[in-house]
């Protein structure tokens, strides 16, 4: 797919590697991702796409739409996962500071 649509195709590929890096913890490699996609997304938003395009735009769009909401909520999925983590670990120190308060 060439012109603008080929574009966004191009991010829908990234937006997909992107999901499964931050799926597999690979934090940098996806930080280097969203900086490329990124980027190509302004390129394509720089200039307005020909009339002839926009149909197959429009639906690449709605996918592209579509696939941010997905990888906003892992993103939504992983804090809750990290917070709760926090959370145990923290009541973890504080049992063992309470037992060895008790200890002595």
């Amino acid at each position: 797919m060439r012109g603008a649509a080929g574009g966004l195709a191009r991010v829908l590929e990234q937006t997909a590697s992107l999901h499964r890096l931050v799926a597999g913890g690979a934090w940098e490699a996806a930080a280097a991702v969203e900086a490329e996609r990124r980027g190509l997304l302004e390129q394509f938003f720089a200039v307005p796409p020909p009339a002839a395009e926009l149909p197959a735009i429009l639906a690449q769009l709605r996918e592209l739409i579509e696939a941010n909401e997905r990888l906003i909520e892992l993103g939504a999925q992983l804090r809750r996962r990290t917070a709760q983590e926090s959370q145990q670990a923290t009541m973890g120190r504080r049992a063992v500071r309470a037992y060895a308060g008790q200890a002595g």
